[in-house]
């Protein structure tokens, strides 16, 4: 009987080790930052999910959240970016090339980002694929 128990333990033990399975994550999830950094010009490639609300532009990365300096590139992204959003809150994922500046708000207020970003020119727009949904009343 204890033979015939060990066995059973056994048989457990190896079809839970067998049944493991490695799940990679989908690498398009959550977009990765870009560092590659163009010498000529000193532009950097940036991607993010960019969201305009309320006056205030935003671009999260994994690492870092920047505002957007709010000129006419700034307009042309908010307008490309309405036709995708669903709601006025959506963000989209875009990469952009940018030049990274320390945010001019600082000046007067410490509330503030510490860096903000200047769009050069906008490589890509497309609908945000993160399943998290943010409600902000």
């Amino acid at each position: 009987m204890k033979f015939m128990r060990n066995i059973i333990v056994v048989f457990i033990v190896l079809l839970a080790i067998t049944s493991c399975k490695n799940d990679k994550k989908d690498a398009a999830v959550a977009p990765e930052d870009a560092v590659n950094s163009s010498i000529n010009d000193g532009t950097t490639i940036v991607r993010g999910e960019f969201i305009y609300f309320e006056d205030v532009a935003v671009l999260t990365t994994n690492s870092e959240i920047y505002e957007v300096v709010q000129d006419a590139k700034m307009q042309q992204l908010k307008q490309q970016a309405q036709k995708l959003k669903k709601s006025k809150t959506d963000m989209v994922t875009t990469t952009l090339k940018v030049v990274v500046v320390t945010n001019p708000k600082r000046a007067k207020t410490a509330d503030v980002w510490e860096k903000a970003i200047e769009i050069k020119d906008i490589m890509e727009v497309k609908a945000a694929t993160s399943s998290t949904t943010i409600n902000i009343k």
